[in-house]
C-alpha cells in the first residue's frame, strides 16, 4: 500500500479510480489529459456554391472534440486569429433569466436591436435578437474576458469586404443552430460552428481545417500551462503544422499527465496518437523548450 503522505507520490498514484473531477476546481487541470478527435467530412451536392471557401476545401467540413476546454477559450483562439473581421452568433440562452439580453447586461454590456447592430460600422457593438447575440470581434472578446455565459451554441460568420448581412440572414442562421442541424449550410458565410458540452468539452465543425489546428494548439498550450502551473499566456502556442502532422496519424491526439516529463529547461510531452480503441503509449515527443519558449519534435 502506498504511504499517502510520501510527497513524491501524487495524488493520480494513489487511486487507480482516480476521478480529477473530485478535486477542487483550481487542482483539476493538473490531472486531466488532452483528448482531441479530428475527422475530415465530405460533403454532398455542389461545392461550387461556397464561394467564401478556398478552393481546395470546398465540399469538406472539418470536425473536432476536443477537452478540456472552456467555450470561452475556444471563441477567443478562433476570434483572435481569425482570417478577416467578422461577428459572432452566441444562441441558446434559454437557462438564462432574462435571455439573452440579461446575461449581455450582467456583465455591464449593452446591445442595441439587430437592425441597428447591423448598420452600423463601428466597432465594439452587439445585437440582440429573441434569445440570441450577435457580437462584432471585440464586443465578443471583451464580453468573454468579463464572464459572459449561458450560450450553448456559438456560429462565426466572416462575410465579404463589400458583402451586407441582413437581419433574416441572421434568423435563418440561428434556426439551423440546431442539435442534428448545421448552420454552416444555411449561410455560406458561417466559417464554424461550436456547440458547448459537458466536462470542458467543445465540439465545433468549420468550413477551414486551419480553424481545427489552431484550437488543437491552443488546446495543447492550455495543457501545458497546467502542467506548469501558470498562465496560459505566458505559454507559447505549439505551430499549427506540428498539430497537423500529430492529428494526421488517426485523427486522434491525446495528451496526459503520467507521461508528461517536466525538467527545469524542457517539458517532455509524450504524445499518443493512436485511435482510442487502440490506445497504445505514447510513440512521439513534443519538447517545450522553456528558455526559449519553442517547441521541437522527436520520434520517441
Amino acid at each position: 500500500m502506498h504511504d499517502t503522505h510520501d510527497p513524491s507520490i501524487s495524488i493520480a498514484d494513489q487511486c487507480p479510480a482516480f476521478n480529477p473531477t473530485r478535486l477542487p476546481i483550481d487542482r483539476r487541470a493538473e490531472f486531466l489529459p488532452l483528448r482531441a478527435s479530428y475527422q475530415d467530412r465530405k460533403q454532398k451536392g455542389n461545392p461550387e456554391w461556397e464561394q467564401w471557401t478556398p478552393e481546395e476545401e470546398r465540399g469538406h467540413r472539418y470536425a473536432l472534440d476536443v477537452s478540456p476546454m472552456r467555450a470561452s477559450e475556444a471563441l477567443a483562439c478562433i476570434t483572435a486569429r481569425a482570417s478577416r473581421p467578422g461577428m459572432t452568433l452566441l444562441v441558446g440562452f434559454n437557462g438564462v433569466a432574462g435571455g439573452a439580453a440579461a446575461a449581455l447586461a450582467a456583465i455591464g454590456e449593452t446591445s442595441r436591436n439587430l437592425t441597428d447592430f447591423l448598420g452600423t460600422t463601428g466597432p465594439q457593438s452587439a445585437g440582440c435578437g429573441s434569445g440570441y447575440l450577435v457580437l462584432d470581434d471585440i464586443a465578443l472578446l471583451r464580453a468573454l474576458r468579463r464572464g459572459l455565459s449561458g450560450f450553448v451554441h456559438a456560429v462565426r460568420l466572416e462575410p465579404g469586404e463589400h458583402d451586407r448581412v441582413e437581419a433574416q440572414d441572421i434568423e435563418t442562421v440561428v434556426r439551423s443552430a440546431a442539435p442534428k442541424r448545421s448552420p454552416l449550410e444555411a449561410d455560406l458565410r458561417t466559417i464554424a460552428w461550436l456547440r458547448c458540452g459537458p466536462d470542458s468539452r467543445v465540439e465545433v465543425l468549420s468550413r477551414r481545417r486551419a480553424v481545427v489546428h489552431e484550437l488543437v494548439a491552443e488546446g495543447v498550450a492550455l495543457y501545458l500551462a497546467a502542467q506548469l502551473g501558470v498562465s496560459h499566456r505566458e505559454v507559447r502556442r505549439p505551430e499549427p503544422w506540428r498539430v497537423a502532422q500529430l492529428l494526421s496519424v488517426s485523427g486522434h491526439l491525446e495528451l496526459h499527465p503520467k507521461e508528461t516529463l517536466l525538467t527545469t529547461t524542457f517539458v517532455d510531452m509524450g504524445c499518443c496518437c493512436s485511435a482510442p480503441s487502440e490506445r497504445h503509449p505514447a510513440a512521439v515527443s513534443l519538447i517545450y523548450d522553456l528558455p526559449s519558449r519553442s517547441w521541437h519534435g522527436e520520434e520517441g
